[in-house]
């Protein structure tokens, strides 16, 4: 890298031993790069895949390359939460280009080069708050201050926003996983005994069907983000992949149940619409299906609960039982029915 000697502002540093993933801060997603090379010191405005493929030609890595791909082409649930960050997220500035330091004092190009940054460095997501407390021995202190101030405005609401937007955009490109610890009802395996003692098919309780209503909670996080199937799923996959390893064979199997549940076969869907159940009583559903794959269950416990001297353990699932049924018996009998076969269904992965 020779010829750059900044990008966005950012000193490009010659280190032979720098990561393909530190490496990676370097690349720019969707904007005009700020260049200056060494022998010029005035900056130039170039298109963000041009700059990314010059620095790709100073390292040989695939692990580089697909990292590159993900930046330069971002998951539109990022996007999105880049937008409520942000008015001029995705926005294409052309009337500042005859000034490099006010471009890239917007809050777009503050946010690009936090990400740039935060990579280069490899801090946690955890450090924004740092910057917020007065630090006088910090080389990045002044100039973070400004980025947080263009992102944020200062607003708390904003900062916590910044923060879990920054958690996505890593676990993204990186399948660096956000701190989960629950999913709807259920807990998370932490501690690395107890995930030892799991299943694949009971991991696979952690996945959910389609659904729009998922409840998705993080140790660093008060509030309970509601997101849809497929984002709470990623950030299950992304947890899996740094416990197990990319190419490890639980990894392989929590795909499978991944396709299954969420692609569930026509006889499946067939006997859940037998239940007729209301958008409330299929979230439902969905925690109870989640639970009894969780710990093994079967779907006698259907029977058993619906008894009159039945032996009720678990007060959720019976609350559950009673919402979707109004212990109806032709309902207790359509549940039944359709929890033997999703269960089977799920079960046959394995084979």
């Amino acid at each position: 890298m020779e010829q750059v000697k900044l990008i966005n502002g950012i000193e490009i540093k010659n280190d032979d031993k720098l990561s393909p993933q530190k490496f990676a801060g370097y690349f720019t997603r969707d904007s005009k790069v700020v260049v200056t090379y060494l022998d010029n010191d005035l900056p130039f405005f170039v298109p963000n895949k041009s700059v990314n493929e010059l620095l790709s030609n100073y390292m040989n890595s695939d692990l580089l390359k697909s990292i590159r791909k993900k930046i330069e082409k971002l998951d539109d649930y990022i996007i999105q939460i880049g937008r409520n960050l942000i008015d001029d997220y995705n926005h294409q500035y052309s009337y500042l280009t005859h000034d490099p330091n006010v471009y890239l004092e917007t809050s777009k190009m503050s946010l690009i080069r936090l990400e740039q940054l935060f990579i280069l460095n490899d801090w946690p997501t955890i450090y924004i708050y740092d910057f917020f407390k007065p630090r006088l021995n910090c080389k990045f202190h002044e100039l973070i201050s400004r980025m947080l101030k263009s992102i944020t405005k200062l607003r708390v609401d904003k900062i916590k926003q910044l923060k879990a937007y920054l958690d996505e955009y890593f676990q993204f490109v990186f399948d660096r996983p956000k701190n989960i610890y629950r999913i709807n009802e259920l807990m998370l395996p932490i501690a690395i005994d107890c995930i030892q003692t799991i299943s694949a098919e009971q991991l696979a309780a952690y996945l959910v069907r389609s659904s729009d209503n998922v409840r998705l909670e993080c140790i660093d996080n008060c509030d309970v983000d509601i997101v849809n199937n497929i984002v709470a799923n990623a950030s299950f996959i992304s947890w899996i992949k740094a416990i197990f390893g990319s190419d490890s064979d639980e990894l392989k199997k929590i795909y499978e149940y991944q396709r299954k549940i969420e692609n569930p076969s026509e006889s499946i869907k067939n006997l859940e619409m037998k239940l007729s159940l209301n958008p409330e009583q299929t979230q439902d559903l969905i925690k109870m299906e989640q639970l009894i794959i969780r710990h093994k269950l079967s779907s006698d416990i259907i029977n058993e609960y619906t008894r009159k001297d039945g032996n009720v353990i678990n007060e959720n699932l019976y609350g559950w039982i009673v919402k979707i049924t109004n212990l109806n018996k032709k309902q207790i009998k359509n549940l039944k029915d359709y929890l033997d076969s999703y269960l089977e269904y799920i079960k046959k992965t394995e084979n």
